[in-house]
């Protein structure tokens, strides 16, 4: 098995994403994928942040509760 440059990897895929057209459901499958991780990282910085400087078990409380009112807008 040879590996490929990187470079001729990016030209491929350019290559493919300019001359081919991406359905919708692919393109709405990796924004909801894109954004799901943006969320948890954001999450993720301001859970530690608040949970060094504050209250843990306010932190934990407020994630818990962020989470569930997420979950309950987006049913």
């Amino acid at each position: 098995m040879t590996r490929d440059d990187p470079d001729e990897t990016r030209r491929r895929l350019l290559a493919v994403t300019l001359y081919n057209r991406l359905s919708h459901r692919v393109i709405a499958g990796v924004m909801g994928f894109g954004g799901g991780v943006l969320i948890a990282v954001v999450a993720v910085e301001l859970m530690t942040e608040a949970y060094t400087r504050g209250d843990p078990v306010s932190a934990v409380a407020g994630l818990l509760v962020g989470g569930a009112m997420f979950s309950f807008i987006n049913w």
